[in-house]
């Protein structure tokens, strides 16, 4: 697995495990989910940044000096395929938390499914990368 590919992985498993945070407070196992507006931004706002943290943190473990983060072939196309599964998901999860719209919501809920939708979008993808990254994919 090349930098590129670990980087790419480690990153998106810093942003799960804000959202398995978020969703552990939301669903009461730990800590107070956020109430109001100012709550759920300033949540929103410790999630991209731990996102962004991580992001930093992981590209300067994972470069080596003088040298960019490059993809090979394979990995770029284990990535794009991965991707392709991520986008199938996040239609069908807005698609469905349309459907759900006509039930009544609060604004609350509606983040939270967007959230739910694309923590399982990058879940799923990180799940492709890892499988096939396992075995012989050309």
């Amino acid at each position: 697995m090349t930098d590129y590919l670990k980087t790419s992985n480690a990153v998106t498993v810093g942003f799960l495990l804000a959202m398995c945070w978020h969703f552990g407070t939301v669903l009461g196992l730990f800590g107070v989910a956020p109430i109001g507006q100012v709550d759920l931004f300033v949540r929103l706002g410790l999630i991209l940044g731990t996102t962004v943290v991580v992001a930093f943190i992981v590209s300067y473990v994972f470069v080596k000096k003088g040298q960019p983060l490059q993809a090979e072939e394979r990995e770029e196309k284990i990535e794009r395929y991965s991707e392709g599964v991520g986008t199938l998901v996040i239609y069908f999860g807005f698609l469905l938390l349309v459907w759900f719209a006509f039930a009544p919501m609060s604004p609350a809920q509606c983040v939270n499914g967007l959230l739910l939708v694309v923590s399982v979008a990058e879940l799923l993808k990180l799940l492709v990368v890892l499988a096939l990254h396992r075995r012989e994919f050309v």
